[in-house]
């Protein structure tokens, strides 16, 4: 590859590399996980995504857990929403929220 200035060499040579999240020493189902739950995480965020009121919709009153959608088949059960809100209820670590602050115990 040829460069043809100085200023376009210098660009090139400063791009920031960054490892691979399996390289860096995590295994693939943390990284899936992760994944998984930034992404439920910014469905909820964008007012304008498809499946934001189905996830609203699914969020608990009392705390900050989702419910799970009734499904009647084990294929629906493992798609991406259970899946994904199982993972979210499952990374709250059990907190619960104190209902009159609104705060965590």
């Amino acid at each position: 590859m040829k460069i043809s200035t100085s200023k376009s060499k210098a660009m090139v040579l400063n791009v920031k590399r960054e490892l691979c999240p399996l390289q860096a020493g995590r295994s693939l189902a943390t990284v899936a996980e992760r994944r998984t739950i930034d992404k439920l995480r910014s469905i909820m965020d964008n007012d304008r995504h498809p499946l934001h009121t189905v996830i609203h919709s699914q969020r608990s009153l009392i705390s900050q857990r989702l419910r799970l959608p009734k499904f009647r088949t084990n294929r629906l059960g493992n798609s991406f929403i259970p899946r994904a809100i199982r993972l979210f209820n499952s990374s709250l670590g059990g907190r619960r929220a104190n209902r009159r602050t609104g705060t965590f115990l």
